[in-house]
């Protein structure tokens, strides 16, 4: 049986991938690198997740579509850590 794609996996997988952002880009926060990065693990996972984190990754997803979309590196963080 194929392991399923947890939200607990994403949301752990997001933390990480906030802080090596900051890094990266030393400390620019970039909202649309992390809606590029969700779909990317959309794509990577589609039909092998778990119910309801489409809906959840589409919240990160939907970062790159622009400002109206756009979420605080807090408010990413808490997002994330409520789905821990």
């Amino acid at each position: 049986m194929e392991m399923l794609y947890t939200s607990r996996l994403f949301a752990a997988e997001l933390l990480v991938e906030v802080e090596r952002g900051l890094v990266q880009l030393d400390s620019a926060f970039d909202p649309v690198r992390l809606g590029h990065w969700a779909t990317g693990r959309y794509l990577a996972y589609v039909g092998r997740m778990e119910e309801g984190l489409a809906d959840r990754m589409q919240t990160i997803q939907l970062l790159e579509d622009g400002p109206e979309f756009e979420m605080s590196i807090d408010q990413i963080r808490a997002f994330a850590k409520a789905m821990l």
